[in-house]
């Protein structure tokens, strides 16, 4: 998606505004407002990280949020 800017969540929806919200290892979501976003207390093994993007509503932007997921395995260092 271009020109989406990303702000914290409101009440009232703006075109091409919104958040993200990441899913790890599908449990509930934690809010991400800025273009980098941390994932704290990850523990060592595989998981999943789904990003979806979210309207300033928390409603689902587009169909599907543009929904990507992708897996990992987390090493301690």
């Amino acid at each position: 998606t271009v020109n989406f800017n990303v702000v914290a969540p409101s009440e009232m929806n703006n075109a091409n505004e919104g958040h993200f919200h990441l899913f790890l290892d599908g449990g509930s979501y934690i809010l991400c407002d800025s273009t980098e976003c941390f994932v704290e207390s990850v523990t060592p093994g595989y998981h999943t990280l789904k990003v979806e993007m979210h309207n300033n509503d928390h409603s689902v932007y587009g169909v599907d949020g543009k929904a990507k997921t992708v897996s990992f395995t987390a090493r301690l260092s």
